[in-house]
Order: structure tokens, then sequence, then C-alpha cells
């Protein structure tokens, strides 16, 4: 729970809390929150998080990290017109780079994103824009295997695998804007988006070309998550235009495409990158 020094007046907490935060920290279980004012002062939130803390995975304390940031910076973010609250959702096409040897890439999936949207506008041209998203990733993979058969041929082993990987993460982004032009206005979004894999699954399918005689079988729905990183971290570039329905409501659409920074599977055999491209709908109060 965030608390308040005793310091901190009154009348400064109910009117100029909106000001920028500028360090967040986390030591020994609890948060803090640095933040200044214009006038120059500096003030700390803390919120004391252990023994609980202690107790989560450290994969899933980045949720924590975010949802306390989003929660403190609304409480700092008294000025309606300062900080904007919003939904979201994002059909996009994902698909999987790999380096490895014996993967190609073999496809994209149509996935569907959707997620909260929390702006702080710290100029008017300027805001930090974060959030909580349930990320679809994944993408096809094809790999081909030769091995030599009793009647001195060739067995042809192929191997098609169609994954689903559903994230749970949180984008930290700038958003710089244009001034408004008649009721549009126009915006880049640059970033981070840490990430927390809670399913994966993978369609399956496995063919034997041998001696002119081809078998197949498949299997969907398998539970691949043992097999996939928990942690993914993507690097975020989009832009958009923002249309003003009334007052500081706002509709927003934009194209954003999502590349992975990290190995997305868990092991030796796999190395592969999770990208994606998203046409965003959401709308801004």
């Amino acid at each position: 729970m965030s608390t308040f020094p005793e310091s901190v007046p009154q009348e400064v907490i109910n009117k100029h809390m909106y000001i920028k935060a500028n360090f967040v920290s986390a030591n020994r279980g609890v948060i803090f929150i640095n933040f200044a004012l214009n006038s120059g002062q500096k003030y700390r939130i803390e919120a004391a998080l252990d023994p609980i803390y202690k107790k989560i995975p450290p994969m899933k304390k980045i949720i924590l990290l975010g949802m306390i940031m989003t929660s403190s910076f609304a409480l700092l973010a008294q000025d309606e017109s300062t900080v904007h609250f919003g939904l979201k959702a994002a059909p996009s096409f994902a698909w999987l780079k790999t380096d490895s040897k014996d993967y190609t890439a073999n496809g994209s999936k149509f996935g569907f994103s959707y997620g909260l949207m929390t702006e702080f506008n710290f100029t008017k041209r300027y805001a930090f824009a974060t959030g909580i998203d349930v990320a679809y990733r994944g993408g096809k993979l094809k790999s081909i295997f030769n091995s030599p058969n009793i009647n001195g041929g060739d067995s042809v082993f192929t191997s098609e695998q169609a994954m689903i990987l559903q994230y749970v993460e949180i984008p930290l982004t700038l958003k710089l804007k244009t001034n408004e032009i008649g009721y549009l206005t126009y915006f880049l979004q640059v970033g981070v988006s840490p990430g927390v894999n809670i399913r994966a699954k993978a369609d399956s399918k496995t063919t034997l070309q041998d001696n002119g005689v081809t078998t197949s079988a498949s299997k969907d729905g398998i539970d691949i998550k043992d097999d996939i990183n928990s942690f993914n971290l993507s690097m975020i570039i989009g832009g958009g235009v923002e249309y003003t329905l009334s007052g500081s409501t706002t509709l927003l659409v934009g194209v954003q495409f999502n590349n992975g920074f990290m190995d997305v599977a868990d092991g030796d055999g796999l190395k592969a990158n999770s990208n994606y491209l998203a046409l965003t709908v959401g709308i801004l109060f």
C-alpha cells in the first residue's frame, strides 16, 4: 500500500501530485518511487511488500512492479488533463524468426491481443504510455531430418509445428504527439515491453517418407509451456492517429511492430525470437 510521508502537505497531494516521477527501484521487498514538483521539492512513495514480495516467482515480479507503478502514477496524476485511461484491442500477425540450422520459419499465426492503456502526459506533446496487455504470439516452424534406412536409402522426417504463445506484458513507451490538426493528433510510440508467459500450446504434424511410402500423424493442443522461457522482452515501434470525440475522450488507431529480443524457447535445440505486427484500435478517456 502506497503512503505519503507526513512532510507532504495535503494541499500538495490534492493539487500538484501530477508532476513527474523520476526513479523507481526495488530493495529488499520495498518499492521506492521518487518524484519532484516544479518547485524543486522532492518526495518519496514507499510500498512495503515484504514478506509477500519474497514469495512471488522472480519472473512474475515484473507484473506486480508494473501495477504498483501504474497505481502510484495515478495517485500523482490528479489533474484530469495529465492522465488518461483506456481500452484497446489489436488483431495481429505473429511469426517466429530462427537461426537454428535444423529449423526454418514456416509462416505466421493470426492472433488477437487486448489490454488496458494508461498515459501520463508530462508535456502537451510528450507522454509516458504504459498498461497491461494480454498478447498472443507464436508462429510456424518446420524441420526436416534425413536418416539412412535398412534398404540403403534415406528416410525423410518432416516436422511442422504451429505455436501459440500467450503473454501478460507491460509496455513501457514514450509517446510523441503532434499538435492537434482539426480533430486529429498524430503520434509516434517507441519503447520496450517485458512479459511473462502464461500459456503455450502447439499443433504438430509429422510426416515420414520411406521407400516411396508416406505416412503422417498430427496432434493439436500440445502443452509446450515447459519448453518456453517464462520471460520475454521486446522492442515496440509504432505510430497512428487519435481522433477527438469530445473533451478528453479520443479514438485511437495505430500500427505497432513488436520485435522480440530474447529466445522464446527454453532449450539447446531451438533458438527463436517472437515478432508480431498489430493493428491497434482503442479509446482513451
